[in-house]
């Protein structure tokens, strides 16, 4: 993909992934401080799910609730903090509209996700009930599911790299996430989706066996990898949006003007070099 400049606006996934640990490295004692708190009440919650709230429904859904509001803290504070470094994390307090607008983005784009594989899941559902009991599913069917869920994802990818916008209150729309990742859904995809699943795989077996201490190291590793993507993302999102003509045309430029892995080196305080692109930003150090 080359910008209207012509130059290379490929999203660079395994440089973004190294700034963004650096990135959490280097400030691992402001984001135990900010963070940490946060993650242990999820990690409470997670527990108390499976071993105290039991089947009872109401209290499963209150646990999901309270879960999915402070994920979306943590969301918002991860990308304010990546992309405006010397601005207040949470200006207007740690739960308010946007953070509703974060958690309401997420669902949308959950949903559209879900209409798209509702096609292959009613053939699916068509085909069992049709076929005698025991019967395996047509390998036309099986295809049709993957494809659906590949649809899917690369849909779902494109859409959220526009979350980051709107952890910084800032308008924003599909249709500028989709102008936005044009040329980078598969890129996307790795971001959004195959690294946090990859990074995660620790964490589900730990949280496979039936113990609570890898209950708790499983939960607490999830959103540490959590916690990556979300700055990985923030990075894709700074990237490509440095090469959207809006952006230059109006300096709405969410960088702090620095480059690839300088966030990582606590000796880049105070440099103003002259921004090249592509780069991605990040904390200061």
């Amino acid at each position: 993909m080359k910008s209207p400049m012509g130059l290379d606006a490929n999203l660079p996934v395994m440089d973004l992934l190294k700034e963004a640990v650096g990135i959490l490295y280097v400030k691992r004692a402001e984001l135990t401080r900010r963070f940490m708190p946060l993650i242990l009440v999820m990690v409470a919650l997670d527990v108390a799910g499976q071993y105290v709230l039991g089947e009872s429904p109401i209290g499963q859904l209150l646990t999901s609730l309270l879960a999915a509001s402070l994920s979306a803290v943590v969301a918002t504070g991860a990308h304010r903090m990546t992309l405006r470094p010397q601005e207040p994390m949470y200006p207007d307090g740690y739960f308010g509209a946007t953070q509703l607008s974060y958690i309401g983005r997420s669902i949308l784009i959950s949903m559209i996700a879900a209409v798209i594989c509702v096609p292959a899941m009613m053939t699916m559902i068509i085909s069992m009930s049709s076929s005698p009991e025991g019967t395996p599913l047509a390998g036309s069917v099986i295809l049709f599911m993957v494809a659906s869920v590949m649809v899917a994802i690369y849909v779902s990818s494109r859409l959220m790299i526009t979350l980051p916008e709107v952890a910084l209150s800032k308008q924003t729309s599909f249709s500028r996430a989709w102008k936005l990742s044009q040329g980078n859904g598969s890129r996307m995809a790795i971001v959004v989706w195959i690294l946090p699943i990859v990074m995660m795989i620790p964490a589900l077996l730990l949280m496979l066996v039936d113990s609570l201490m890898t209950l708790i190291l499983g939960s607490l590793i999830s959103y540490i990898a959590t916690l990556v993507g979300l700055v990985t993302l923030s990075l894709a999102y700074q990237f490509v949006a440095e090469f959207s003509d809006d952006n230059r045309g109006n300096g709405n430029d969410d960088s702090d003007g620095r480059g690839f892995n300088s966030s990582a080196d606590p000796q880049s305080d105070g440099q103003q070099d002259d921004p090249q692109p592509p780069r991605s930003g990040g904390f200061d150090a």
